[in-house]
């Protein structure tokens, strides 16, 4: 199917959709690109590709994307902002530089770096951070993108912020669990925002080093002049521009090094070095202690100018002003998202409350609760499966919610003494959930009849006796009081509490007691550790995850240290090639001998694809079925066989849905419809 761009009567720009605004905008910019020499090609009749390929001035259309060629009107407009971008910080640096004395002033080879070229003798530099080229394409098979220079690497990586998109699947490998948490264009967010932070702080980070320097040499002569000596002249220092010239040629932070940076810091949980971080680079061997081998991954440098420039959102977007959390909102809304449509939610959940542990007193979401392992950090609401400790969710919203459910959709939820009460209780089961859990016995409307008054319970009385009274006004409703060693008071039964409240508390365990990356390294900046911390998270439920994948297949899944081993080898093993959008990682066995059967069943030209319609059936999620055309034209007055798959090559309306699995006898040859 051909796309052809859009004709349609010119509107306000303000009153379009954002889905719309990039057609109205591009209608204005393409005339002025196609006078500096771009051309364009309209997708293949015949294929899923839809947009129309942009080639840039002398570029190549079966080039590079992002380098030769952009896919889409988007990217046109995206382009072009960038261009304007450009020329603003061009200005800006013009004015400074107009200002500047002349030993502040740039020499010609930073003045190449600030107008986004290379020096002529160096072949890879410092690229301005608002000069971005768009958004790679899907690893080709091509010999000549199996191999990519620095310098292509480093055009690819500037990324404009894009939605960031995931592939929810389950695979027996700890690597596709997690980068389907995390994809290409999520690293390529971070890595952005890293790169463009990392050109904010340049005069900050040269006015620091100075005010160093100066205060290390009054210590200097202080001590100097207590010992009675003269303070001996230093070497040439360097001037403020050697300095700035130092710090703007860092190399800047590519998405799949972010990975690397991940995955040695997983090594690191497994295979600790107590002393300091640096150990992990020595040299010799010490006795019986190794000498450190993540050099060969990851210089020291390197690793430091990641970790001091690490940055995961715009300082200078207006909601960072109002929300607390902006610092690490991008990667809290994508693992939010990716939890809940990686996982089928059980009939039972756990919600509690858990921590990210953090001290620093910069950090605004600090809350201090005195039971917690980790007393000081950030809280987080946390909805578990009560079976496997899988988080669903870490956080709250409002939501409004329509008529009153159906009994068969019910689901329970174990809460702890903190959050139960009767109105809530009430207003879960009027929105389809059934409550139970311990109260307090100061909440209103608690049933005064079942409160005990002794504070411990005597010796005549067994343990575990109960007293327990039904309300009158809700039937499903039950208060109890449970004689442990002391009096337990709990809302509903006390067997099912105990048999399902913990999934929080499961999941703790194994994010912060055996391997934690936020424990493994420390940093000045809280967000950073908040970052890590989320990281953790993602870890653990992939680990859930992979426990839940090799039960259903009964064979027998790794342990904790396995498969944290396991995942930091995938992890370092990454390169700039694996970091395209929608670059899809290998899947598992079952789902690849799923794709051939459905290549050899559909060998006439159609090519089916499975459809992305979830419904929720019965409390789980399932993608919505249609029946099958062909079935139902073979066989009159039935209805076809139901089918999630449809032809992508069919050139029609709508989907015409067909099923692959091989059940027509067709010149001595099964075949599917």
């Amino acid at each position: 199917m051909v796309g052809k761009r859009s004709c349609a009567p010119r509107e306000d720009a303000a009153t379009l959709p954002e889905s719309e605004r990039g057609t109205k905008h591009f209608r204005l910019i393409w005339p002025e690109f196609k006078k500096r020499g771009w051309t364009s090609k309209p997708p293949p009749s015949r294929g899923i590709e839809t947009r129309w390929k942009y080639i840039l001035r002398g570029g190549n259309a079966n080039g590079t994307i992002g380098i030769d060629y952009v896919l889409g009107e988007q990217a046109v407009v995206d382009h072009a902002t960038n261009i304007v971008r450009q020329q603003a910080v061009d200005r800006v640096r013009a004015a400074n530089a107009a200002k500047a004395t002349p030993e502040e002033r740039p020499s010609s080879t930073e003045r190449q770096l600030s107008a986004g070229k290379a020096p002529e003798k160096k072949k890879s530099s410092f690229k301005s951070p608002a000069r971005r080229s768009k958004s790679p394409a899907r690893r080709s098979k091509s010999p000549a993108s199996k191999q990519l220079d620095n310098s292509t690497a480093r055009k690819s990586s500037f990324q404009s912020p894009m939605r960031m998109s995931f592939q929810s699947s389950v695979h027996d490998g700890p690597q596709d669990l997690t980068t389907s948490a995390s994809p290409a264009s999520a690293s390529q967010h971070i890595a952005e925002c890293s790169n463009v932070y990392m050109h904010e702080q340049l005069d900050n980070r040269v006015d620091t080093y100075f005010e160093k320097k100066t205060s290390r040499e009054r210590e200097r002569e202080r001590r100097a002049k207590a010992a009675g000596k003269t303070v001996t002249p230093t070497k040439k220092s360097k001037t403020r521009r050697d300095v700035r010239q130092h710090f703007f040629s860092i190399k800047p932070i590519l998405p799949h090094e972010l990975w690397v940076y991940i995955g040695l810091l997983v090594a690191r949980t497994v295979m600790p070095n107590r002393e300091k971080m640096a150990n992990h680079w020595h040299q010799d061997d010490i006795g019986a202690i190794s000498r450190g081998i993540i050099g060969k991954y990851l210089t020291r440098d390197r690793f430091l100018e990641i970790t001091r420039n690490l940055h995961f959102n715009n300082n200078q977007d207006p909601r960072a002003k109002t929300d607390r959390a902006w610092k690490i909102r991008s990667v809290v809304t994508m693992l939010q998202q990716t939890f809940v449509e990686s996982y089928i939610s059980p009939a039972e959940l756990s919600f509690d409350e858990a921590m990210l542990p953090s001290r620093s007193s910069y950090n605004r979401t600090r809350m201090f609760i005195k039971d917690k392992p980790h007393k000081w950090g950030t809280k987080l609401f946390m909805l578990c499966c009560v079976h496997s400790a899988y988080c669903i969710r870490s956080g709250c919203e409002r939501a409004i919610f329509g008529e009153k459910p159906t009994g068969k959709s019910m689901r329970l939820v174990v809460v702890d003494r903190f959050y139960t009460s009767i109105v809530l209780a009430v207003q879960l089961l009027i929105m389809g959930f059934y409550t139970i859990g311990t109260i307090m016995t100061n909440r209103r409307g608690f049933c005064k009849v079942v409160v005990a008054k002794m504070k411990k319970r005597p010796k005549d009385i067994p343990r575990g006796a109960v007293t327990f009274a039904r309300s009158k006004h809700v039937n499903n409703m039950t208060a109890i009081c449970w004689l442990d060693r002391k009096p337990v008071h709990v809302l509903s039964v006390i067997k099912d509490y105990h048999r399902f409240m913990g999934g929080v508390d499961m999941h703790d365990q194994l994010r912060l007691q055996r391997y934690s990356v936020q424990r493994a390294i420390t940093y000045r900046k809280y967000y950073k550790s908040l970052f890590l911390g989320l990281v953790d998270l993602a870890i653990t439920n992939w680990f859930i995850v992979h426990r839940a994948y090799c039960k259903s297949k009964k064979i027998k899944g790794m342990t904790h240290v396995r498969y944290m081993c396991a995942l930091h080898q995938q992890l370092i093993a990454l390169t700039a090639e694996d970091m395209y959008e929608e670059n899809a990682f290998l899947p598992g066995e079952d789902a690849i001998a799923e794709d051939e059967n459905a290549q050899e069943a559909a060998p006439t030209g159609h090519s089916p694809k499975q459809n992305n319609d979830w419904r929720d059936h019965s409390g789980q999620r399932k993608r919505a079925q249609k029946n099958c055309k062909v079935c139902a034209m073979r066989t009159a007055g039935k209805r076809g066989v139901t089918t999630t798959y449809f032809c992508d090559s069919c050139d029609f309306a709508g989907p015409i849905y067909l099923c692959v699995k091989p059940k027509w006898l067709e010149a001595n040859e099964m075949m599917s419809c």
